[in-house]
């Protein structure tokens, strides 16, 4: 009996942890036409993007060409503490908080998502807002070398909406589910054997 119930809450706890990580699909644009997708892994339960990548998929303005098609990385790390250092030198901190009830994403005043840029010159993107509000606007803020071509430039776009195109529950690893398997015949073993 006792081990029937250990394996009921072992199974109880797989089933939340299966969707305890979800993947999440945005979509940014802002209004002077810099237009980012992205794809998150999130914690639903903390609100943690635990990784993640993206792209740039639209860019107007003089100059900025170069960053169209280039692909960002998500930098994890600890908001408030500057994690992450671009070619120009300057720091870009934060994380963010996904919530699905809005759903929007909430940032901490003092920092956002950070990602790094593979185009030239080791950019990096810092994606934030002021307020935790569902309807909040967005900002996002480009620093490295070699952005237009030539020296050094800063990139700040405002006033973005963010759409969550979809949410998707990370499924159990396979290695997981056969061990839980593994698990439940023993149970069933040790089940037979005391009945006989």
């Amino acid at each position: 009996m006792k081990k029937a119930m250990l394996l009921a809450a072992i199974l109880g706890a797989s089933g939340s942890y299966a969707h305890a990580d979800s993947i999440a699909d945005y979509q940014l644009n802002f209004v002077d036409g810099l237009d980012i997708n992205l794809s998150l892994i999130v914690d639903q339960t903390t609100g943690q993007a635990l990784g993640g990548s993206g792209s740039i998929v639209g860019i107007t303005g003089t100059g900025y060409s170069l960053l169209m098609g280039d692909t960002l990385t998500l930098v994890p790390a600890v908001q408030g503490v500057a994690h992450y250092r671009t070619g120009d030198g300057t720091d870009l901190n934060g994380d963010a908080i996904f919530n699905t009830t809005a759903p929007y994403l909430n940032t901490f005043s003092a920092g956002g998502l950070v990602f790094q840029i593979s185009g030239p010159g080791q950019n990096g993107i810092n994606i934030g807002a002021d307020t935790t509000a569902a309807n909040t606007n967005y900002t996002a803020f480009v620093s490295g070398l070699s952005q237009t071509g030539s020296g050094n430039n800063n990139y700040t776009s405002t006033d973005g909406t963010l759409t969550v195109l979809s949410v998707t529950p990370v499924p159990l690893p396979a290695s997981t589910w056969l061990m839980l398997s593994a698990l439940g015949g023993l149970g069933i073993t040790a089940t037979k054997r005391k009945s006989s």
